[in-house]
């Protein structure tokens, strides 16, 4: 993948994970899960497991958003320091 679309991955990510409606399933759906898990028997152990796993399931989607944003956060910074870089240098030639 080039930086440009590292960039523009990054951008996504970053208006997903700030996009009110985004938010507020995750929010609800991760309370849900909370809630079935409060609510399951102790003895359940298969059911808690789904629950444990579709909570952990959740936390990768969060995670790896976060992750595709911060990405594209450095890409962008790196390609911004490159092109200062060059402006810096042209400067001295000029």
């Amino acid at each position: 993948m080039n930086e440009i679309e590292e960039i523009t991955r990054g951008n996504e990510a970053e208006r997903l994970l700030n996009d009110p409606m985004l938010v507020e399933c995750f929010t609800k759906v991760e309370t849900g899960l909370i809630d079935a898990l409060k609510r399951c028997p102790m003895a359940d152990r298969d059911t808690q497991h789904e629950i444990a796993l579709s909570l952990q399931l959740l936390s990768k989607v969060q995670s790896n958003l976060k992750e595709v944003a911060q990405t594209g956060r450095l890409a962008l910074h790196q390609k911004q320091e490159r092109e200062n870089w060059l402006k810096r240098q042209l400067r001295k030639v000029a």
